[in-house]
């Protein structure tokens, strides 16, 4: 594979470790709803969960959880950009869906790094400012099916 676009400062093993501990403690949803990072690497970052605790009353994805795995997805990829800063904050600011198919068995989601550029200028704007923002695209995939794409504006802060 090629060149990583963002530099892992702790390896992406333990850098997912921290990210699913965070959720895992700080956002309780996330360990109901079965999500679980399955992968971390230099394409980007891929979560899976379980449709059973995800069903709307016809017992197919709720869309509801289905966005939220989808911002998670997104959240988590952005706190891998900003691992290297102490005191970070990262919060979805806003974002869009498109529901393009049911999901009727257990799905995944997936964040690619952007360009080598984009990192670059929302890390230096969060170095300059204490504050960035940038623009993620996430899929969400069940049963080979793209069923759900999520643009999502998410801001890095540092401090309160």
């Amino acid at each position: 594979m090629g060149a990583a676009p963002y530099p892992f400062l702790e390896s992406p093993t333990a850098l997912a470790e921290r990210i699913q501990r965070t959720w895992d403690e700080r956002i309780p949803l996330t360990r109901h709803m079965g999500v679980r990072i399955v992968e971390l690497d230099e394409r980007g970052l891929r979560l899976a969960a379980p449709l059973a605790p995800n069903v709307n009353h016809m017992g197919t994805g709720f869309g509801g959880s289905l966005a939220s795995v989808a911002t998670l997805t997104g959240w988590g990829l952005t706190q891998v950009l900003t691992s290297h800063v102490e005191d970070v904050h990262v919060v979805v600011r806003e974002s869009r869906l498109r529901y393009r198919a049911t999901v009727t068995e257990d799905f995944e989601t997936f964040c690619a790094f952007p360009a080598a550029e984009v990192i670059d200028a929302f890390r230096d704007q969060l170095a300059q400012k204490h504050r960035a923002r940038i623009q993620l695209q996430v899929s969400l995939t069940a049963g080979g099916r793209s069923c759900l794409a999520l643009d999502g504006d998410f801001a890095a802060f540092v401090g309160d």
